[in-house]
């Protein structure tokens, strides 16, 4: 099992990003798809329920939302 590596939040990838295209790349994503998702807003939520005896509500986020591979990390 691959354990996580640990670094300084100024060392993230993430950390000051500024530029969507950076951030498209950091996620394994078109651009274009981050435009979309962006406009859609809430919709890239469906609702659904948990549990049997006391079930509750949940927003389960739609497929274009689910991490299709590992983001890029720092070496």
């Amino acid at each position: 099992m691959r354990t996580r590596k640990k670094y300084p939040i100024d060392q993230s990838p993430l950390y000051k990003l500024s530029n969507h295209k950076r951030l498209a790349k950091i996620l394994a994503v078109q651009p274009s798809t981050l435009k979309k998702l962006v406009a859609r807003g809430d919709a890239n939520y469906k609702f659904g329920s948990v549990g049997d005896e006391d079930p509750r509500d949940i927003e389960i986020p739609k497929a274009q939302l689910l991490c299709k591979r590992p983001p890029i990390t720092p070496c």
